[in-house]
């Protein structure tokens, strides 16, 4: 048991499988604004997943009004 858990402390990983586009920016380097938050919120928001719960909610019986209502408390969590 002793000689598999030694194995992993000799593990070193292969620096050709990273490089500086992929890892997180530093703190420095982000500079988000609201613009960018509220345009990456109306993009997750305005998506086909979206169409198709609505359609499916028409589908089982709720009306329009309904569905808003439950949209909006849906988007302010």
């Amino acid at each position: 048991m002793a000689s598999s858990i030694s194995q992993f402390d000799e593990f070193h990983p292969d620096p050709s499988l990273t490089n500086d586009d992929l890892k997180p920016t530093s703190i420095d380097q982000r500079n988000f604004s609201g613009w960018e938050m509220a345009s990456l919120w109306i993009g997750l928001v305005v998506g086909v997943p979206s169409y198709y719960l609505a359609g499916s909610l028409v589908d089982l019986g709720m009306s329009w009004w309904q569905e808003v209502h439950i949209f909006q408390h849906y988007l302010e969590l």
